[in-house]
């Protein structure tokens, strides 16, 4: 079953897991990174386009509001009074 927890030393797991860690940045081919790299920027565009959607939905811009949860527009109004009050 692998060693006892009273027998754990994290300082040598986690230098272990740094290793290999490194060792699998080192045999990445530049293939795999520069995919990797746009799949993460394509991630991230799509993120942005959502998060500004949901805010034009809200301010009441968006022309795709109508699959928003509704309390979303409430719950900013709501929000927005509460930091007026303080």
């Amino acid at each position: 079953m692998g060693r006892a927890m009273t027998q754990w030393d994290p300082q040598i797991d986690l230098a272990r897991l740094l290793e290999a860690l490194a060792q699998e940045i080192l045999s990445t081919s530049d293939d795999d990174v520069r995919r990797a790299s746009v799949e993460g920027e394509r991630a991230i565009r799509i993120s942005t386009d959502e998060v500004r959607r949901v805010i034009d939905a809200i301010l009441g811009d968006g022309v795709d509001a109508g699959d928003l949860d509704a309390s979303l527009a409430r719950a900013a109004g709501l929000r927005e009074q509460r930091l007026r009050q303080h």
